[in-house]
């Protein structure tokens, strides 16, 4: 995601030229009815600023769409990065555990070759057998 949002004419959905959306008989059937319905002339000027509201409207609509689909996108690969790493703690879970079960076993043979100098935090843990 690049914190960019380009937006076309054609996806906020401006097809018609100005001049259009000035003649009532083209405008989209959303503003047909406010025009029916309040009778407002080309040359009014509630007629400019409806028209200029709607297409800022559309315009808003088309952004928002398009910024919920990045942002869908990145949280699925920040979610499949947080899968990742649940499982890789749940498999060091598991060796933690039986890291836990054999050293509960042998405590004695681990307090006397820690204390022998056998085992070291650098080396690896071995446990003399028979002790």
């Amino acid at each position: 995601m690049t914190g960019e949002v380009t937006i076309t004419r054609q996806a906020v959905g401006n097809h018609q030229t100005p001049d259009d959306l000035l003649d009532p008989t083209k405008l989209p059937d959303d503003l047909k009815l406010l025009v029916k319905q309040f009778k407002l002339r080309q040359d009014d000027p509630v007629f400019l600023l409806l028209i200029w509201h709607w297409r800022r409207v559309q315009g808003a609509d088309v952004i928002l769409k398009t910024c919920t689909m990045e942002l869908q996108a990145a949280l699925d690969t920040r979610v499949a990065k947080v899968e990742a790493a649940v499982a890789k703690i749940e498999s060091a879970k598991v060796l933690l555990a039986s890291l836990t079960t054999a050293l509960e076993q042998k405590p004695l043979a681990l307090t006397r070759g820690m204390e022998a100098g056998r085992i070291t935090k650098k080396g690896p843990l071995r446990v003399p057998q028979g002790k």
